[in-house]
């Protein structure tokens, strides 16, 4: 704001005045601005960056079928992944986070194996059948309004695009995300009559979200875009009458979103703390911190992990559909080694002290883990 320069002669009635308006107007700016920073919200699930935990492959899958079926002695293909599998990635990815498995360090994608398959089971999962199809046909129709119509407000005529996103869709996803939970995301990316046009759209994982005043700007994890934390869904929800623009980072045009029902599903039934042998392997796993730590010998896996009676079995292909570096947070101290570590950021930084120690939670969160089943793993500043 430019100030008001007037002139020496001036009544000082007039300049007093002058000053004082200067004044209001910069203490009405300076309240807006609190307020603005007042009603401002940020809110991230905790633990989770697409870099660390989506997985680290693009959605770009080679063409084979999602799977065959047998009629009368011939396997016939059914579907193709190289279409993508964005909603089985979205739907593995807060599986992973759920029950706190790691990423496996994979780069490319599988055609085949554990993984996959998990993959194309909650692909079908997300597609929400029979109801997911309906809202995608919905919110495509090139006949329904992107705003409110006098029909709709007046006659329950139906909702437009910005009304169903903003009122109906939006508080779903934020309730997961208040709730410290990712939300998936199904964007609708095209508007046709043609059914065979719903595979163009495309979905994401929201792990976050910054709301000032009306602006809102959704942070996600997109398949098609690995290890890259700075993909964005954002769009003004102040008006959800009138026709609002959306903005996807992946640069299609974005018309409307919705949340797809979720339900957890561990994946390979593994959980923590349990001992895996695949059936074609003969190293066993711990798996610790929701990674897998190789047991080298029978004697320490008598010793310190119940013996060959408390290995499962499991499918070949499932040790490297998780990581080998502990999650962040775990207590680790090898079976061998007397120093107590902390898993952070792919990295263990050595606890000092027990009154350190004691800041983590104590002995009692200490997980004994195989020997020189760290020493991959780059040591970082110790913790003091």
């Amino acid at each position: 704001m430019q100030s008001m320069n007037l002139p020496a002669t001036a009544p000082a009635t007039k300049r007093v005045f002058a000053r004082l308006v200067v004044t209001v107007a910069t203490s009405l700016c300076l309240i807006g601005m609190a307020a603005s920073a007042a009603n401002a919200q940020s809110i991230r699930v905790p633990g989770f960056l697409p870099s660390t935990h989506g997985f680290a492959f693009s959605n770009s899958f080679p063409s084979v079928p999602h799977f065959t079926i047998d009629i009368a002695g011939a396997q016939v293909p059914i579907g193709d992944a190289s279409n993508g599998l964005c909603g089985g990635m979205v739907f593995a990815a807060r599986d992973y986070h759920e029950f706190g498995l790691v990423r496996p360090t994979m780069t490319t994608p599988p055609s085949s194996g554990p993984l996959y398959n998990h993959f194309v089971s909650r692909l079908y999962d997300s597609f929400n059948l029979p109801g997911g199809p309906v809202k995608y046909l919905n919110l495509m129709n090139p006949d329904l309004p992107d705003h409110e119509t006098w029909f709709s407000m007046t006659f329950g005529a139906p909702r437009g695009r910005a009304w169903i996103t903003i009122v109906e869709e939006w508080p779903r996803i934020k309730a997961d995300l208040d709730s410290g939970h990712l939300s998936p995301m199904a964007l609708v990316l095209v508007k046709s009559h043609d059914p065979f046009m719903m595979g163009h759209n495309h979905q994401v994982l929201a792990w976050g979200y910054d709301l000032v005043g009306s602006d809102l700007t959704i942070h996600i994890y997109d398949p098609n875009s690995p290890n890259y934390d700075n993909a964005t869904v954002s769009l003004n929800i102040g008006n959800p009458t009138a026709t609002t623009a959306m903005t996807y980072s992946g640069g299609s045009q974005l018309w409307a979103f919705f949340r797809p029902d979720y339900a957890p599903q561990r994946p390979y039934n593994l959980f923590d703390g349990m001992l895996i042998r695949e059936v074609s392997g003969a190293p066993v796993f711990a798996v610790i911190g929701g990674a897998k730590l190789w047991i080298r010998t029978p004697t320490e896996l008598d010793a310190f992990f119940g013996g060959w009676g408390a290995v499962t079995v499991v499918a070949d292909g499932v040790a490297a559909a998780i990581g080998d570096a502990p999650r962040d947070g775990t207590v680790v101290r090898e079976t061998d080694r007397p120093e107590v570590k902390v898993m952070d950021g792919r990295q263990d930084r050595w606890i000092t002290s027990p009154s350190v120690l004691a800041r983590f939670g104590g002995w009692g969160v200490v997980r004994l883990v195989p020997s020189q089943s760290l020493s991959a793993i780059p040591d970082g500043p110790p913790v003091f």
